[in-house]
């Protein structure tokens, strides 16, 4: 796997569940970092099977990719795979992270925002970092995708149910329907169907 030339985040896809200090510990270890100088500036744990790391630069972030890429997936080591993360930068993260609390959004840790290598509160930061325009900017893209979402949530209901007025209006909608909805084996295989293709396109770094 290459990484992009101006790539500064990563997602780690972690083989078993973490706190953020023992996921921070293990990438010390693996990369052998020095606790008094870190190369990154954001770490956080959307979820305990999944972080996500911008670095101060594009060397450090490759850096990292490349030690933790080669031995992704091996007995003892935590991380299953890594890839560039779909928000880039520091102000990115921070406002997608705003963003998604401005929304309901819960999470089991907070970000942790490091400068010249020493912690700082989350609060500063984001007043330090995030500008209005680009927190604007993530509010509205989540709101777009929450709603493009719910529209797909319905299509598939309407799709798997059978129950569109219309196969014309399917159509309008971008969905494919059955000849009727006895051509699908039943509902269950259906919903893994859709699941399955779910998964092979989707390339979003955490909701």
């Amino acid at each position: 796997m290459v990484l992009a030339e101006s790539a500064t985040s990563l997602l780690f896809k972690l083989s078993q569940k973490m706190s953020q200090k023992g996921f921070l510990e293990a990438l010390h270890r693996c990369c052998k970092y020095s606790w008094d100088k870190r190369p990154y500036d954001f770490v956080h744990l959307p979820w305990s099977k999944l972080a996500v790391v911008n670095f101060v630069s594009v060397d450090a972030c490759t850096s990292c990719f490349q030690m933790m890429n080669a031995v992704a997936g091996y007995p003892g080591v935590c991380v299953a795979g890594v890839r560039r993360a779909a928000n880039q930068g520091l102000e990115a993260n921070l406002a997608h992270f705003c963003a998604k609390c401005s929304q309901s959004s819960t999470y089991e840790y907070l970000p942790l925002i490091f400068v010249s290598g020493k912690e700082v509160p989350l609060d500063w930061a984001c007043e330090r970092f995030v500008t209005r325009p680009t927190l604007l900017h993530f509010v509205s893209k989540l709101e777009s995708e929450r709603a493009q979402a719910a529209w797909k949530r319905e299509d598939q209901v309407c799709l798997i149910q059978g129950t569109w007025p219309r196969e014309e209006e399917a159509k309008l909608k971008g969905c494919h329907l059955a000849p009727c909805k006895d051509a699908w084996p039943n509902g269950f295989e259906a919903c893994k169907m859709i699941s399955a293709f779910e998964e092979a396109q989707d390339d979003r770094a955490f909701v």
